[in-house]
């Protein structure tokens, strides 16, 4: 009966038009993960019916701006979106769970103030993302973020700072460079972080607090070594750190240590090491940063980087306006010569026509 039900389900699931939107009844933590109810019905009348429903799974349609617009006052809890067009969502305050997979999604709008939101689990896996969604640390109750596979760039750890609820954050898979850290980060109950498949070519962790953190992903970057690894996390259990180009002596030390504190090794034999990375200087342990005054001096450098690139883009801005000044002048130099000549020769063919006339009055008489 349940293998009928299940085939059942799948079948309506997959025949929905792209208008089509799914309503679920009843829902479980294990439709969820699944994606696949047996209290499923496609809904086909207007999106503003749907205002009472705890859940709504939306397949391989746009809704219109205005459908989109009506979500913020629905009563949803669970809102469900596989494939799809729809480029930014307005996220509602009564969601609790939001999993969006394959869709166009750019953009999570979150309301800077004046909204307490619900959600505990956000999930935008394959979308269009460029970046970590603004306001982000309004969302204080969340437990699980993940948006593996998207386009995002780079991440400010400050955005995490006031979530102190979070368990896990999941960012693998996308094309993150730099992680900004400009002060202590304090996550006291995340477990989970994966950073995984990234393009990290280094990371300071040193300002990380996370005394529940148990599993660490950081395969699959262009990480040569990372200070204290083995010794930040008091809770660590499981390391993935292959397909690294690591400094040879570094890995070996690493190992060594993660032997030694019962760290577990998840991938190694895909932790190899690159002897180009030899020759390069590993910075001192998180222990020498604790000084306040080298935190101030460090803080101090980067702003020193900022103003030197801020003046660097003024200087090249107003080397662009002098150069347009330049060429301003020039031109109105060579108009002005231009207006002289043509002055010049108004004058000579007013001359012309005055002889011309002298002469044709002396032949009349």
């Amino acid at each position: 009966m349940m293998i009928l039900t299940s085939l059942l389900t799948a079948i309506l699931l997959t025949s929905l038009t792209p208008s089509a939107i799914a309503v679920i009844i009843q829902s479980s933590d294990e439709f969820l993960d699944s994606w696949f109810s047996s209290e499923c019905r496609v809904h086909r009348g207007r999106f503003s019916e749907l205002e009472n429903k705890t859940t709504i799974r939306i397949e391989d349609g746009k809704p219109s701006d205005e459908d989109l617009e009506l979500l913020p006052s629905f009563k949803t809890k669970s809102l469900l979106i596989f494939s799809g067009s729809m480029r930014q969502l307005i996220l509602a305050s009564s969601i609790e769970h939001l999993h969006a997979t394959w869709s166009s999604i750019e953009q999570l709008l979150i309301e800077p103030s004046g909204i307490n939101y619900q959600i505990e689990h956000l999930i935008l896996y394959d979308c269009k993302l460029n970046a970590l969604p603004t306001n982000l640390h309004r969302l204080r109750l969340l437990k699980k973020l993940e948006l593996d596979h998207n386009h995002i760039e780079s991440k400010a750890m400050s955005k995490f700072d006031s979530m102190k609820h979070l368990e896990i954050i999941s960012l693998g898979g996308n094309n993150i460079k730099t992680i900004q850290t400009m002060s202590t980060i304090n996550l006291p109950t995340l477990r989970k972080f994966m950073l995984y498949n990234n393009h990290l070519s280094e990371i300071d962790i040193c300002w990380w607090s996370m005394s529940a953190l148990e599993e660490l992903s950081l395969m699959e970057n262009k990480l040569k070594y990372v200070v204290s690894l083995s010794s930040q996390f008091p809770k660590l259990k499981s390391l993935h750190i292959g397909a690294n180009p690591l400094n040879c002596l570094w890995r070996d030390s690493m190992l060594e240590d993660m032997r030694q504190a019962g760290i577990t090794v998840e991938d190694m034999d895909h932790v190899s090491c690159d002897t180009n990375s030899n020759n390069i200087q590993i910075s001192p342990d998180c222990t020498v940063k604790t000084d306040p005054s080298l935190d101030l001096k460090w803080h101090i450098t980067e702003l020193q980087k900022y103003f030197q690139n801020a003046t660097s883009y003024l200087a090249a801005k107003l080397r662009e306006q002098n150069d347009m000044i330049v060429n301003q002048g020039r031109l109105l130099l060579r108009q002005s010569e231009m207006i002289t000549n043509l002055k010049s020769s108004a004058d000579g063919l007013r001359k012309a026509i005055r002889q011309y006339l002298f002469r044709n009055a002396e032949m009349a008489d």
